[in-house]
């Protein structure tokens, strides 16, 4: 009961807006808790981070996954990657974080391993990494749409990526093309 107690109470800090709070909380206790706690236990939390907060949910994705902690990416893994719902579509603004270029393809290739059963989600966080990145380095990162992603998941993801390459104007939409157009070949 405690628990979920206080669940509830950091569903209603998020509500508030009090995110961050949350957020420091939950990466402490998971640390503590590594294979007693997780997004299981604290639903209604992410809950709220999933629909009020998906900004501060998308920043604890990039903080965790880039932390290296293996407990912290699968708990961030398990809640934004899902089950049953609509795919998560990271948006996040890559570019405030700083990232190396190295950093960048780090970021990339955890977002590939850690949401590789949500190739959806998988490639909107790659996404939003090309946009970020303006080196030669981008050109590795778009490589990872292609493979594994397109070569594993060549249906939804296929139509989910032609579908983003007719939209607004983005800097990732050269990658996208170039890896929707190498399975094109390849399946031919």
């Amino acid at each position: 009961g405690s628990i979920k107690s206080v669940d509830v109470g950091l569903s209603q800090l998020v509500k508030m807006g009090k995110g961050q709070r949350v957020s420091e909380f939950l990466e402490a206790i998971f640390q503590a808790n590594p294979d007693t706690l997780s997004f299981k236990q604290f639903d209604s939390v992410g809950h709220a981070l999933t629909t009020k907060d998906r900004a501060l949910a998308e920043d604890m994705a990039v903080r965790w996954l880039m932390s290296g902690n293996q407990e912290l990416a699968s708990h961030m893994s398990s809640l934004l990657g899902g089950s049953a719902r609509e795919p998560t579509i990271f948006e996040v603004d890559i570019s405030t974080y700083a990232l190396s270029d190295n950093e960048a393809l780090f970021l990339a290739r955890k977002a590939v391993g850690w949401f590789f059963f949500h190739p959806i989600t998988a490639a909107s966080l790659i996404i939003c990494v090309l946009r970020s990145v303006k080196s030669a380095m981008a050109e590795t990162i778009g490589d990872l749409l292609f493979e594994p992603l397109l070569l594993n998941y060549s249906g939804e993801l296929r139509d989910h990526l032609s579908a983003r390459v007719k939209g607004p104007k983005d800097r990732a939409k050269p990658h996208i093309h170039r890896a929707v157009a190498k399975l094109d070949a390849y399946l031919d």
